[in-house]
Formats: C-alpha cells, sequence, structure tokens
C-alpha cells in the first residue's frame, strides 16, 4: 500500500480496468501464492491466499470485507481494512480522488 499511497495526481495510472490488464501500472504487482493447503483451512481459497501473501511479502495492510478472514488476518498481525474504511484514509482518499477525474 505504500507504492499505492504514495502516488499523487500527476503520476497517478488512469485508465479503464483493461488498461490496467493490458498496460499494468508500475505500483502493481503480480505475485504466484504457493502456499500449504493446510493453511487457515476454516477459510475461503482467496482469503487464504490474501493472508498468506500479505504476511509472505510484508504487507503494510490487507483490504478484505469478510469477518471470518478479518479476524484471521488479525491474529496474524496484519492491519486490515474493509473496503468503507480504506475510503476514509485520507492518503487513499486523495488517490481515489485523482483517479476519478
Amino acid at each position: 500500500m505504500k507504492a499505492l499511497f504514495g502516488h499523487g495526481c500527476r503520476t497517478c495510472s488512469r485508465g479503464t480496468p483493461h488498461d490496467w490488464i493490458t498496460h499494468k501500472p508500475d505500483w502493481i504487482g503480480v505475485h504466484h501464492v504457493d502456499m500449504p493447503e493446510t493453511y487457515l483451512p476454516e477459510l475461503g481459497l482467496g482469503e487464504r491466499q490474501a493472508i498468506y501473501l500479505a504476511r509472505s511479502v510484508g504487507a503494510d495492510a490487507l483490504l478484505m470485507d469478510d469477518a471470518k478472514a478479518r479476524v484471521a488476518a488479525e491474529r496474524a498481525k496484519l492491519r486490515v481494512f474493509g473496503t468503507l474504511g480504506i475510503l476514509d484514509a485520507p492518503r487513499f482518499a486523495t488517490w481515489l480522488t485523482c483517479q476519478l477525474r
């Protein structure tokens, strides 16, 4: 998230989601998740992968709405934001405003 929040309006990427797929902005990273099948078996695959990856790369925070997964992420010492919570974060709001112009 540090890379995401560090961008100002002069450098932020604009465009449609399709543009982001074909011309990925520099701040988006793609990672393969090779986690044990037994990792957090009580959660769905996507939540398990998100928590595992966040811990693996030393993420500053994790965006997650599933209540059970949020508890698991917090137990793993991750800072967790929900969708509405991150929209209140001042630096995210600045970035989002830039994207919508």
